[in-house]
């Protein structure tokens, strides 16, 4: 265990560059003459030494903290624009196909309700055809609109009430 302790202290002294290493020697030094000659003039000087020392120091590791905040920076301004850009064209596209698929829909609607209007017109038409002419006439009309009936709408059929009686069309047809 002793040998992995001396080997992480030397990755990391390695690791700490010349002035880091001055810096703490003079620290060392500085507070050791600190309580041995409170007075001396040597320990004015290592204080302003480290003063100096400290400065840099601080410069050097502020570098490289801005360095770093400016990547975290950068990482933070490109998911800006991409949220700037991109989330903003996938609701548009999102919403415009939301709006087509209603308008579809609708117009869909509008489509089947409007032909089975038509077809609805067409056949209260007939019936009032049918229903308009006189008693004698009747029966020619209705095979007549039988017949228009046949051409539109596939087995069609149609019974006729008057009073008691009940015709069916076509003959063979029954209600």
């Amino acid at each position: 265990m002793p040998e992995s302790l001396t080997t992480q202290i030397r990755t990391r002294l390695r690791l700490i560059g010349k002035i880091e290493k001055t810096f703490g020697i003079i620290l060392f030094l500085y507070l050791i003459l600190l309580f041995l000659t409170p007075g001396s003039g040597f320990v004015a000087l290592l204080q302003v030494v480290l003063v100096l020392l400290g400065f840099w120091l601080l410069v050097r590791v502020a570098r490289i903290g801005v360095r770093r905040a400016i990547w975290r920076l950068r990482n933070r301004l490109l998911m800006t624009y991409m949220f700037i850009a991109m989330v903003p064209i996938m609701l548009i596209v999102i919403f415009v196909s939301i709006g087509a698929y209603a308008l579809s829909s609708q117009l869909a609607v509008y489509l089947v309700s409007s032909e089975l209007d038509r077809r609805i017109a067409s056949l209260d038409w007939f019936g009032r055809a049918v229903a308009e002419t006189s008693p004698q006439q009747r029966m020619q009309v209705l095979h007549g609109v039988g017949e228009v009936l046949k051409q539109r709408i596939s087995d069609p059929s149609i019974v006729l009430r008057e009073a008691e009686s009940i015709v069916n069309w076509p003959e063979n047809h029954e209600s």
